[in-house]
């Protein structure tokens, strides 16, 4: 269950900074404060297997991935701590001492039953107009990644996968995604 605190209250980074550390994902969007809790089990595998399948483009030097929790800042989200965030070797000043600091190249959800609506909405409607060039939603329910690329402002989604497909990106190359390998083991979610 997400949590919207204080709903006419104008939150700001640096009243997100004096929250507590307690373990929950917290995010400012649009001024709005949202708590999260920590992601599940399931969740965090499949965090993992995306980070270990972007790990050797880093490892290339084409880019660098990082995974929750980390803070990005951009208008109307300070911050927003997406699952990953993948920034191409020239967005590397990006990268401060306290968050990422403009739109990465890619940003991936992992949706869940408390933040998918808002994945699917708000932030992909800050993502866009801040110009996250690429956005991606795992629906572990679905079992489906979704790929969307900005053009014109607006997200078109370039290919829905299912279990079973395998996809070259050509916006990432070298990168394969295989979902029967992202979703080996983990077992159906109601």
């Amino acid at each position: 269950m997400t949590l919207r605190l204080d709903e006419g209250r104008q939150w700001t980074y640096e009243d997100y900074r004096a929250l507590p550390e307690d373990g929950k994902r917290y995010e400012v969007l649009d001024g709005k404060l949202y708590v999260t809790p920590a992601p599940s089990p399931y969740h965090q595998t499949l965090s993992v297997r995306l980070l270990v399948l972007f790990y050797p483009l880093q490892a290339q030097g084409k880019g660098q991935i990082f995974h929750a929790p980390v803070d990005v800042l951009m208008p109307g989200a300070t911050p927003v701590q997406p699952d990953l965030v993948f920034l191409t070797t020239e967005q590397a000043p990006l990268v401060s001492s306290r968050a990422i600091e403009g739109a990465p190249h890619l940003v991936v959800e992992i949706l869940s039953r408390s933040t998918a609506g808002r994945d699917r909405t708000i932030k992909l409607g800050i993502y866009a107009s801040c110009g996250v060039e690429h956005y991606w939603m795992l629906d572990p329910f679905a079992r489906t990644l979704e790929l969307y690329h900005l053009a014109d402002g607006v997200y078109r989604l370039e290919v829905t996968l299912a279990e079973g497909d395998r996809h070259e990106c050509l916006n990432f190359p070298g990168l394969v995604i295989e979902m029967t390998a992202l979703f080996d083991g983990i077992p159906e979610i109601d």
